[in-house]
């Protein structure tokens, strides 16, 4: 059974976004918002970013989501380490964890690992979300077989169209209610000329297609 690639960069706040190996067409939702319950054994790679300190322990301190690229190495959203989310520099949280095989935050099951060093892209725009994406290195790896393998440039699973999964413990209803369970929602890989619609890049209107 192959698995799945995932472009390094197609990170959204909370959930990883893994197209299929081939085009094919999706059994998608209506919205992402909902989707429906999975096992973490679906997507081993989807951990959570917690910190009890910062969000209390009503969600085992779960704010956002990543992807594990490394055994040592979580990639995220950039505005998931802003002081603007932390209240602080990620280098001043002393609790900042990632969440590892757990589908249920409030389960003992899994691994919570320290958070050793975290590095956010330079060129991140906080205005426009250009950039948005962030690398954690972990205090300790998770096993091989954790990690995701991902998808060069020009890599097929980036064609419009193609089917795609997103991963989160995020918003069910589009009004707060977040999920304690992983859930799931089939979606389809969107053209750049779609995204420049539904996401002006820039303080202009003007979408990055190289920036996103």
């Amino acid at each position: 059974m192959r698995r799945p690639f995932a472009p390094v960069l197609a990170l959204a706040a909370a959930a990883a976004l893994i197209p299929l190996a081939s085009p094919a067409p999706a059994a998608t939702d209506d919205i992402v918002i909902g989707g429906h319950p999975v096992d973490i054994a679906q997507s081993p790679w989807t951990v959570a970013l917690s910190s009890r300190d910062r969000f209390g322990g009503t969600r085992a301190g779960q704010f956002c989501g990543g992807v594990v690229i490394g055994p040592s190495q979580v990639l995220t959203a950039a505005h998931c380490l802003s002081p603007l989310v932390l209240g602080v520099p990620p280098q001043q949280m002393h609790d900042l964890k990632i969440i590892a095989d757990r589908t249920d935050l409030l389960s003992d099951k899994g691994k919570e690992i320290p958070v050793r060093d975290t590095w956010v892209n330079p060129q991140y725009d906080a205005v426009t979300n250009a950039g948005d994406f962030a690398v954690i290195t972990l205090a300790s790896p998770l096993p091989q077989s954790s990690v995701i393998r991902m998808a060069p440039s020009g890599d097929p699973t980036y064609a419009p169209g193609t089917a795609a999964t997103v991963y989160g413990w995020g918003d069910t209803t589009g009004t707060g209610n977040y999920a304690l369970g992983l859930r799931s929602a089939g979606v389809n890989v969107l053209s750049d000329s779609v995204c420049e619609r539904a996401y002006p890049g820039s303080e202009n209107g003007t979408y990055q297609a190289t920036s996103m």
